[in-house]
């Protein structure tokens, strides 16, 4: 083969491939066209049905309130007064073209004096106007009537009414009104030569037409008092459930919905046109707006003229347009549906802005970006303690803070209360770090306001995309889980790390399980034995024990709190209750003594409960276990958060014999200083001291002044997590009362408990 023709067939084969390229670009451009300009007609038939309806619920208003008071008036106030008060209320609304009160059988009684009452029809019976009245008789809604040409006025006019009714529901007159249509629309400039949107207003069941934008009046007089076409209308049904898979009973029954949709000629005179529809549900109406095809054409014929002269230039072109077009769209968008993407206090970005514009930051070959989840700390309590005046003042306050900490290509916004969300482009680690702080900085400063000064702080989530998630849900939870760890600190932050989101995930899934573990037989109870100073037993802790068929073994530590935070702790408790009384009342049976104390660990939501103290004793008398023999283990944070709530619940139950004790004691800031006045019989020493205890002087001075306390206090002592001989031999020592630990035996289930009961004998260096 020569090299010339090798040359050409090299060419030839370019020249095909452009040409496929250029077509396919073609293609691809129109569809992007008709997708932009979809996006366009969603936008202003939400602009024109909000628009719409924010006019027909002013009007209902103002004709309830108008008619209400002219049926007060009926009796006492003349014909020309009427007249003269409505003329004045039209004077104050010019898009009304009259005013008038109707009676329930269709007979204009009052009215503007531009209506000739006299000559007006009986509404009741007028075909043009009989439907609209009688639905209006029935409605607790304003009702919109059939538009048509009044001559008294040579305008359009869409007639609105209103039942008003008495104390018993009862219609006594219906108050209509005439609106101009042309005051329907915000006066601003949708429609262009290029782009020649058309917007229209039909009722629902009749398809009437009760508004057209952009006609004569000479082509409305034509239209207007026509139903759409019967074929269109089926045309149209077929369009949206093909194109959209929606029907019109669903966009009936959920008015937030809306459909874009393209119609063809289908052998008729009508142009192609893209439609916008949505459903008006509190006045039976349909918006639509609509944009013939052609007007999507010449931006279409540019385009392919730029790709036929160079691919590389019209890439580059088509680059720079739709960043262009982009951006006027957005300034666009953001002018007209401001209060719906803002908050109202901060003027940020709110959460539902961020749903409907997560396209624009997750996807394919979408920049990573940061989610900074943002939580004041103690806002709450100067928004209860100084009202809401204050807090409101704060709020803006931090808000700008907050901006001001980020620059102008991140996205902040108020997600509720005192809590924000930041959308970030920085995502290099050790300049997040640093904003952080300086975010943490900005904000603990003292706010100013009037003659006070308030520090408040924050607690923030940090996380990245796409690492941490393919969606914004997905991100807004991990960088939530992220800004509850820094809540343990206050005023500090903490990134999402592959630690914290396993966890996550098995949380999730243990809080899952866990809700079905007690009825599926899961969960179990595991006894240890306490040892007195005769080293015999003298009592028994029960312990939860949950073995999942698909988790494993969980330890108690993992689901307790799991437990508590979603409500199964009641039902848990209730479990760990009625089994061990039960379990240990058949022990002591089997022994022949009852002496062996039993101590149950109890949480705060349990003892929150209506009718703990109730269901705990007749547990107690259902298996015949003696009060006195019960220790109901609780914490110290329990004490210091709910100390005014609790201390009857707890007096009430000791008055019966059940004995408290205070778990993990010395861990706490407040333990010593709170324990001469805590209700309780018994404190445990926890493990983190006996551990110490043998190597260091100082643990064990503390561990001593904490068992003579305690018996000056005559309070019963439990030393917790023994291991060894020499911690159990210094305890016994030291005056412990009761001891507890692996040294003695690990917990066990039931039935080894009762063997090691059986079998037990003391032989400890003490009693040597």
């Amino acid at each position: 083969m020569s090299l010339r023709r090798s040359v050409w067939i090299i060419f030839q084969v370019l020249i095909g491939i452009g040409i496929l390229y250029l077509a396919l670009s073609a293609f691809l451009r129109w569809q992007d066209i008709r997708e932009q300009a979809k996006q366009e007609l969603r936008y202003l038939n939400h602009v024109f049905a909000s628009s719409v309806t924010l006019n027909f619920k002013q009007q209902e208003i103002m004709l309830q309130l108008i008619g209400e008071q002219m049926v007060r008036d009926l009796d006492r106030q003349a014909p020309r007064e009427a007249t003269r008060f409505l003329d004045r209320i039209q004077a104050l609304h010019p898009s009304l073209n009259g005013l008038g009160l109707i009676t329930p059988d269709g007979d204009l009684i009052r009215a503007t004096s531009n209506i000739n009452l006299e000559r007006m029809p009986n509404l009741k019976e007028y075909e043009q106007t009989r439907d609209t009245f009688l639905k209006a008789l029935k409605s607790e809604h304003l009702v919109l009537g059939r538009t048509y040409f009044m001559d008294a006025f040579q305008d359009w006019v869409i007639p609105l009414r209103k039942a008003i009714r008495d104390e018993n529901g009862q219609v006594v007159a219906v108050m209509s009104a005439g609106i101009k249509p042309q005051q329907l629309l915000p006066k601003v400039k949708i429609g262009t030569e290029q782009r020649p949107y058309s917007m229209i207003l039909l009722h629902d069941g009749s398809f009437r037409y009760a508004y057209l934008s952009g006609l004569s009046n000479e082509q409305l007089r034509v239209l207007i008092p026509k139903q759409m076409p019967i074929r269109q209308i089926q045309q149209n049904i077929r369009y949206i459930r093909e194109q959209t898979g929606i029907s019109l009973d669903q966009l009936r029954a959920n008015p937030q919905l809306s459909v874009e949709f393209e119609t063809d000629s289908g052998g008729s005179t009508q142009e192609p046109k893209l439609v916008s529809l949505s459903y008006l549900p509190d006045f039976g109406a349909w918006s639509l707006t609509t944009l013939p095809t052609r007007a999507l054409m010449p931006s279409w014929y540019r385009s392919v003229l730029l790709y036929g002269m160079t691919l590389l230039l019209v890439g580059l072109i088509i680059y720079l347009l739709i960043r262009i077009i982009d951006r006027a769209q957005q300034q666009q968008q953001q002018q007209l549906v401001h209060q719906a993407n803002h908050d109202f206090l901060t003027g940020l970005h709110n959460r539902q802005y961020l749903d409907r514009n997560e396209k624009r930051w997750i996807g394919s070959n979408k920049p990573p970006f940061s989610v900074w989840f943002i939580d004041l700390d103690n806002f709450k309590h100067i928004n209860d303690s100084h009202g809401h005046r204050i807090g409101d003042q704060l709020l803006r306050l931090a808000a700008d803070r907050i901006t001001d900490s980020f620059d102008g290509r991140d996205l902040v916004c108020r997600q509720g209360g005192d809590e924000f969300i930041v959308l970030s482009r920085e995502v290099e680690l050790s300049r997040v770090r640093s904003m952080a702080r300086g975010l943490l900085n900005a904000l603990l400063q003292p706010f100013e306001i009037g003659d006070y000064a308030f520090r408040i702080g924050a607690s923030i989530g940090i996380c990245f995309y796409p690492e941490d998630g393919s969606s914004l849900d997905g991100l807004f939870s991990a960088a939530d889980s992220a800004m509850y760890e820094a809540k343990k600190k206050k005023n500090s932050y903490f990134i999402y790390t592959g630690e914290l989101r396993k966890e996550v995930r098995q949380t999730t899934r243990i809080d899952q399980s866990l809700r079905n573990a007690i009825g599926n037989g899961e969960v179990d109870l595991h006894y240890q034995l306490q040892v007195g100073r005769d080293g015999w037993p003298c009592g028994i802790e029960a312990l939860c024990r949950w073995n999942s068929p698909e988790l494993g073994s969980i330890p108690p530590s993992v689901f307790i709190p799991i437990a508590e935070h979603n409500g199964s702790i009641i039902q848990l408790g209730h479990f760990i209750i009625d089994r061990a009384l039960s379990d240990i009342a058949g022990l002591a049976r089997k022994r022949g003594r009852n002496d062996l104390r039993l101590s149950i660990n109890i949480s705060v939501r349990q003892l929150q409960e209506k009718r703990f103290s109730e269901q705990l004793l007749d547990a107690l008398r259902q298996h015949d276990f003696a009060p006195e023999r019960l220790t109901l283990e609780i914490t110290e944070s329990l004490f210091i958060e709910d100390y005014e709530y609790l201390m009857p619940i707890i007096d009430s139950l000791r008055e019966q014999g059940i004995r408290f004790a205070l778990d993990d004691f010395g861990t706490g800031y407040s333990s010593l200083s709170m324990l001469r006045r805590l209700p309780i019989d018994e404190i445990k020493i926890d493990k983190s001291f006996v551990d110490a205890m043998t190597n260091s002087n100082q643990d064990r001075r503390l561990v001593e002044t904490i068992l003579t306390m305690a018996y000056i206090l005559e309070i019963t002592t439990t030393a917790e997590g023994i291991e060894k001989e020499e911690q159990a031999l210094l305890l016994h020592q030291k005056g412990c009362d009761c001891m507890q630990g692996y040294f003695f035996g690990r917990p066990l289930p039931l039935e080894e408990l009762e063997q090691l009961c059986s079998q037990w004998r003391p032989q400890f260096p003490w009693q040597q």
